[in-house]
């Protein structure tokens, strides 16, 4: 199981604690991790680049399922009128500044990264450039799921895929076998 997947699980404050050289103020949120990322990217840092971009990713998701549990939370009846979506919808604003200190305004860049998943391609860069070709393949597999004509993933996927089975399988001169089995 990678690093990526296992992000999602976590509370923000123990990834951050497990993410050496990092310190992370409670104030900061993914909009401001994500921009500092950028910063650390395009200044060669790339060791610092992933561990941002991985609590910025974090955060999101955190903030993500915390909006589904306000939606959940706030969802009285099936029918709808204005009246009862206002309803909700103040509801769900009041229960998210009851989770999070801040509102979220992220500028135009950084939502429409994180909408068509371009933070997983710096991710996978980083990685890449770290020696992480593991997790650099699965920012790769996870950006290519949202974007399947993107050529230059596609030829990293190639790249790092290859190396990753040089890796990976060690005893791949056994075959594998295939068992059917009939139902009578």
């Amino acid at each position: 199981m990678g690093l990526l997947f296992l992000i999602f699980l976590m509370p923000l404050s123990t990834l951050a604690q497990l993410v050496v050289n990092t310190t992370l103020p409670s104030s900061e949120n993914f909009a401001v991790l994500y921009d500092e990322a950028i910063n650390l990217y395009l200044a060669a840092n790339y060791e610092q680049t992933k561990n941002y971009i991985e609590l910025a990713l974090a955060d999101k998701r955190f903030r993500d399922v915390m909006l589904l549990k306000c939606d959940g939370l706030c969802s009285s009846s099936n029918t709808e009128t204005i009246t009862t979506i206002l309803k909700k919808q103040k509801c769900v604003k009041n229960c998210m500044n009851k989770k999070f200190s801040e509102v979220v305004h992220p500028s135009y860049y950084v939502k429409s990264d994180f909408e068509s998943r371009k933070t997983y391609s710096f991710l996978q860069y980083a990685y890449f450039k770290i020696g992480d070709l593991k997790s650099a393949y699965e920012a790769v597999i996870t950006n290519l799921k949202y974007n399947e004509d993107d050529s230059m993933m596609k030829k990293n996927e190639r790249y790092y895929g290859k190396r990753i089975i040089k890796e990976v399988r060690p005893c791949a001169q056994y075959p594998i076998r295939i068992y059917t089995m009939k139902f009578m």
